[in-house]
């Protein structure tokens, strides 16, 4: 028999998911926070964490989730057996970021996103090449922020909705009591994005780039 078509993936078959529990701890967030990979996305950091050397993996992962930042520490990290071929990848730890709440007078503003996945990615118009992704990639996140005892919520930053044939970038902000729940999720839908959709691309990351530098705001009652 011959395959004469080879199945296109989509991006859902390569997630890369980040999950946070958070709370406010002083002028810092801290809080339970779960990373799933699968498909091409796991195969990236399982190929980095076997060509690194066992005593030497914790290390590797915890650089990988820190970004060597200081100001995000992490603890009780657990992991999905790092030898299974089958199943998502998960990465379990415990979180404290010292960098993501800044306080003025009765006022509170926060920083929800650690991962600012594509922060400033433009591309060189004066390119003569297309420019190629490793995969699809497909990136999501859900946090879950619980309000501080005597403060209510101010103003949200802007939702985000960018529907492009190669890319899709979908951000949303909402209260639910005294909670505020904060959705992303960038896809990348085809691995070649053509020269002639460079200033597209550089339009949506520009606008993403700016909603990352939005910050909620908390008022004490």
């Amino acid at each position: 028999y011959l395959l004469e078509r080879i199945p296109q993936t989509s991006p859902d078959q390569n997630g890369t998911q980040f999950k946070e529990i958070l709370q406010l701890e002083g002028n810092a967030l801290a809080g339970n926070i779960e990373y799933r990979f699968r498909g091409e996305s796991k195969q990236q950091l399982f190929h980095s964490i076997h060509s690194t050397q066992k005593d030497k993996v914790q290390a590797q992962l915890e650089k990988y989730i820190t970004n060597d930042n200081k100001n995000y520490q992490i603890t009780d990290v657990q992991t999905a057996d790092l030898a299974a071929v089958d199943g998502d990848l998960w990465i379990r730890f415990l979180a404290r970021n010292s960098n993501a709440v800044s306080q003025f007078g009765n006022e509170m503003y926060i920083d929800v996103d650690y991962n600012k996945t594509f922060n400033q990615l433009l591309i060189d118009t004066a390119r003569r090449f297309d420019y190629c992704f490793p995969y699809k990639y497909n990136y999501q996140t859900e946090t879950s922020l619980q309000l501080p005892q005597g403060y209510k919520v101010t103003s949200l930053p802007k939702d985000l909705d960018i529907q492009h044939p190669d890319f899709s970038f979908r951000v949303t902000y909402k209260t639910e009591q005294q909670t505020i729940r904060y959705q992303k999720q960038l896809q990348i839908h085809n691995t070649t994005l053509k020269k002639a959709a460079f200033e597209a691309w550089n339009k949506a990351i520009g606008q993403l780039s700016s909603r990352y530098l939005d910050q909620i705001t908390l008022t004490k009652n």
